[in-house]
């Protein structure tokens, strides 16, 4: 991605107003793609010029106001639709009403939602037709409208225009937007934007694209240059609602969601990519471990200009594939700070992310007692916070704790800015002696095995792991002869050599592994045998642990609780 400079006023402007502007300077510029007809992507994509967002914007916000009226406070309502564009439009509309957009994922259970409009003092409930909420509305009785079809917005004569007069000073600190965290330790916790937030983002616009230190490393901004760009994430994610509208509205981006009213699986993707006239995208690790795996693999890859990938870790095989047929680079964000400012990586460091340190205020403390690893912070700085979203959102913080760990590049020229992901803070086991293992890397290590969908490791207040195996065809588990030979091959073939090379505290004895699972044939989980995971598809750590608890206790209960550090420290003794 390059930089447009500071030539439009880069972290001086407001999304709405931008794209009020934009539909009269540039009305046939394309804001987004997608399909004619969801069920035929042969048939062609539809750009979605300026002028159309821009009326159905419009149209949108005098809707908002008169069902609520207009807005005193930046009050805040509540949108649950279908998985298309009228996310992004709803925000926009927000914006210029000056009330406050909450998008709770319909993935969310009734009590996830309820504590969210709760925590956000939720006043009404915007939804698309066919969207159930009834649940919602007894647990929080209040006004609730559906708002029009996407088509009849995209096809909506010209409307009068929704007044607006603010000036970026004057708006800065106004909020517009509710995401929420995952909610994958608890109940999801809101995340406010404001437009001083995004505007930190826009003003990575002023930054070359090249560092002007090292002269060679080029940075990945928010303002990608001409470029059809798939995103084919959920609608109400901070990728689809913040990142692509700062490349889209203030950069030269087209945003391509995949399809024009559902969501796109990873089944849909080579459709995607053999119509949608792609050049740079953003997926999912589980996206592209199954493009690698195709027959013509290559050839799909080929056609992808830059793949960018996050959220969650990437195998090896398909990321070292992929990296040899396109642009693969690894990013990080998350919802409460967005993106780290970063620089391209080489095709041999996919899986690290090269951070320009100093402006994104990243600081990376050891952790002690775990050789290697790294808990990053976000500082607040000089040179940081004019770019840093999080310092905009809260001004009085000084100092964000991420959660997340790393572990530096091997390469002493690099190890410095080049990180690769290890997991969360809570992830990390402490044994009962107070020694530490980070099992993140272990767990990608073992769930790289053919048979195996997904693993996690266990064992903080005790003296030795535990390990959780998914198993991607669980027909064995149900005769204990066949349990036992799968569990004799997995031990071979990946158990023992990764134990080969694992420290003392991430050894797995033999008897402390347990294999889970469920049919994969749409018949659901009825014995309660599958990890569990979060919004993002990833598995959900503290809730599988929580779930298998009473198995995991039974097996230390049994097999006994000794482990390879205290067998270690005996053979040290003697």
């Amino acid at each position: 991605m390059g930089s447009l400079g500071a030539t439009r006023h880069c972290g001086r402007r407001l999304l709405h107003t931008t794209v009020d502007e934009l539909a009269q300077t540039e009305p046939l510029r394309p804001w987004a793609s997608v399909p004619l007809d969801d069920d035929d992507l042969a048939k062609g994509y539809e750009d979605i010029t300026y002028s159309v967002l821009a009326n159905a914007v419009n149209r949108l916000a005098w809707f908002i106001e008169s069902s609520l009226g207009p807005a005193n406070n930046f009050e805040t309502f509540a949108y649950i639709g279908c998985p298309d564009l009228r996310y992004q439009m709803m925000s926009l509309a927000a914006a210029k009403t000056q009330y406050k957009a909450l998008f709770s994922s319909h993935m969310h259970s009734p009590p996830a939602h309820l504590s969210l409009m709760e925590n956000t003092k939720t006043l009404a409930l915007f939804t698309a037709k066919g969207v159930v909420v009834d649940d919602i509305l007894r647990g929080r009785p209040m006004p609730h409208f559906i708002i029009p079809d996407l088509d009849d917005m995209l096809e909506s004569p010209p409307i009068k225009p929704y007044p607006y007069s603010k000036t970026f000073e004057e708006a800065a600190q106004d909020p517009y937007l509710i995401l929420h965290s995952s909610g994958t330790t608890g109940m999801p916790k809101p995340i406010e934007y404001n437009h001083a937030s995004v505007a930190a983002l826009d003003a990575r616009g002023n930054l070359s694209s090249v560092d002007q230190e090292t002269k060679q490393l080029r940075r990945f901004l928010e303002h990608p240059g001409p470029s059809r760009f798939l995103v084919p994430f959920l609608h109400f994610h901070g990728i689809c609602t913040v990142v692509m509208a700062v490349a889209t509205v203030f950069g030269s981006a087209t945003y391509i969601p995949g399809f024009r009213r559902r969501l796109t699986t990873k089944d849909d993707i080579f459709k995607v990519l053999d119509h949608a006239r792609v050049d740079d995208a953003f997926l999912s690790p589980a996206m592209i471990e199954d493009i690698v795996t195709a027959p013509q693999a290559a050839a799909y890859l080929s056609k992808i200009r830059l793949l960018l990938y996050g959220g969650a870790p990437l195998h090896s095989a398909a990321a070292l594939f992929a990296s040899q047929h396109t642009n693969l680079q690894s990013q990080w964000g998350i919802t409460e700070t967005g993106k780290a400012i970063d620089y391209a990586t080489s095709p041999t460091d996919h899986d690290y992310c090269a951070f320009d340190m100093a402006t994104s205020g990243l600081r990376m403390q050891p952790v002690p007692g775990t050789p290697n690893l790294h808990h990053m912070f976000i500082d607040r700085t000089p040179t940081s916070h004019p770019y840093a979203l999080i310092f905009h959102r809260d001004p009085t913080l000084t100092s964000f704790d991420t959660g997340d760990l790393w572990t530096p590049h091997p390469d002493p020229t690099k190890a410095a800015f080049t990180w690769r992901y290890a997991g969360r803070t809570d992830d990390l086991i402490t044994y009962a002696e107070g020694s530490n293992l980070q099992p993140t890397h272990y767990e990608l290590q073992h769930a790289e095995h053919p048979l195996v969908r997904a693993a996690l490791l266990s064992g903080t207040g005790h003296r030795q792991p535990c390990l959780l195996l998914e198993l991607n065809d669980p027909t064995p588990l149900a005769s204990p002869t066949d349990t036992d030979a799968v569990l004799s091959q997995l031990w071979s073939e990946s158990i023992s050599p990764i134990n080969a090379v694992a420290p003392r505290n991430g050894k797995v004895d033999r008897s402390h592994v347990l294999l889970f699972g469920a049919p994969s044939d749409g018949g659901g989980d009825p014995a309660g045998m599958t990890f569990e995971r979060n919004v993002k598809g990833t598995v959900a750590r503290k809730a599988t642990l929580r779930k298998f608890e009473a198995q995991i206790e039974a097996c230390y209960a049994r097999y006994g609780d000794r482990g390879a550090d205290l067998t270690g420290r005996l053979r040290e003794q003697e």
